[in-house]
């Protein structure tokens, strides 16, 4: 497909114990309601986690799906999904990368709670930073805050995320330069991690 929006689809945890129905087959029924509606393809993904490709679809119209996904599991079901969303083409990533992208979505959508829908965007990619910097990789870390900047030069949380994260691999000039621009975008917001490494950097 030259086209395409990806939705990764997670159960939250069970609100209540219902007779009936498991969940997880309500789950696929929409699932398979799509696969007829719009010639997509889903699949198991992990417990508890599904995935779906929406050809010739932009993130716009799979917020709809996702949204309507969410309403025919609630006429029937207490229980809940949350959804990440992503899109192919975007900058460089390949297909693999933009289903990997709509996880990463939805674990930004796990910040807001039960029932939730994120697209994917330059959030999404420092919060996925962050947990490569938390578990020491820093390399990783590096190469998620830089795509986050092509998604938005503007974000002064990245820009603070990748600048901390360099000043950890030592690299302090790149550092310097990070917490500068972020100071020009934002300087209240930027002040306190350029304070944290002092005359350092």
């Amino acid at each position: 497909w030259e086209k395409f929006a990806a939705l990764a689809i997670r159960i939250d945890a069970p609100t209540e114990d219902i007779a009936g129905t498991p969940f997880h087959q309500a789950l696929i029924e929409c699932l398979d309601n799509l696969t007829v509606q719009f010639a997509a393809v889903w699949f198991a993904w992990d417990v508890g986690l599904y995935g779906c490709a929406v050809p010739e679809t932009d993130p716009n119209a799979a917020y709809i799906i996702a949204r309507r996904i969410q309403s025919q599991l609630a006429a029937t079901r207490v229980e809940t999904v949350s959804i990440g969303i992503s899109q192919f083409p975007l900058l460089a990533f390949d297909t693999v990368s933009s289903l990997q992208n709509a996880c990463k979505a939805l674990n930004h959508a796990a910040f807001l709670g039960p029932d939730s829908i994120v697209t994917f965007d330059s959030i999404s990619l420092n919060i996925s930073g962050d947990h490569f910097y938390q578990n020491g990789d820093y390399d990783a870390a590096v190469f998620e805050y830089c795509a986050a900047l092509r998604l938005d030069a503007a974000n002064v949380n990245v820009h603070n995320s990748l600048g901390v994260c360099l000043a950890q691999q030592g690299r302090l000039v790149e550092a310097r330069e990070r917490f500068e621009e972020a100071c020009r975008i934002d300087a209240a917001e930027a002040k306190s991690r350029c304070h944290r490494f002092g005359p350092h950097i």
